[in-house]
């Protein structure tokens, strides 16, 4: 264990443990390297620094930090609601309730889906205009239409010129071919 993990599990400060660690084991202490423990290394330590009603560390002969605990603790809670949300719905039997389970997931509007794609690809490369730039580009010579000029001249997006000659699913089709 680090000494990190053996301040969280002890409940003291980093600086309180690793003085006592300097105390205990002086030879595994060295200036800018990190000093780990072994198990019964820590529980050594930990017994030393043990604060009032701290619960002595070896009950499970297993030190579980405080992040573990909490991993653990979040599974638990979400498979318990898992098992359990079923039921709840099957009893409660209200109509608001089985309205949320016939409802679909909502479709995305074709703008969203043009920006997510494109936005996608963009941060896989790093250079967003860039690959707005190379969609543009590819609508030009496929559909031949010039929406970064129209929109410039239109004092708007060349996204809201897509949509308003009903090319943003062309547009789609392409951002997918290419990205």
């Amino acid at each position: 264990m680090t000494t990190r993990e053996i301040a969280e599990t002890a409940g003291v400060s980093t600086e309180t443990a690793s003085r006592k660690i300097k105390e205990m084991y002086p030879d595994r202490v060295k200036n800018g390297k990190p000093t780990r423990l072994i198990q019964s290394e820590a529980l050594c330590v930990m017994s030393e620094l043990r604060k009032k009603n701290f619960v002595e560390p070896l009950q499970n002969d297993k030190v579980i930090t405080r992040s573990e605990l909490a991993e653990f603790g979040t599974a638990i809670v979400s498979e318990v609601i898992k098992q359990l949300m079923p039921m709840i719905l099957a009893s409660s039997g209200h109509p608001a309730t089985l309205a949320i389970e016939s409802k679909q997931t909502p479709k995305l509007a074709p703008r969203d889906e043009l920006r997510m794609i494109v936005n996608k690809a963009a941060k896989e490369s790093g250079d967003y205009s860039g690959t707005w730039k190379t969609l543009y580009t590819e609508i030009y010579y496929r559909l031949h239409i010039n929406a970064t000029e129209r929109a410039r001249n239109a004092k708007t997006t060349a996204i809201d010129i897509l949509d308003s000659e009903n090319l943003l699913e062309d547009a789609i089709l392409i951002a997918k071919e290419i990205f």
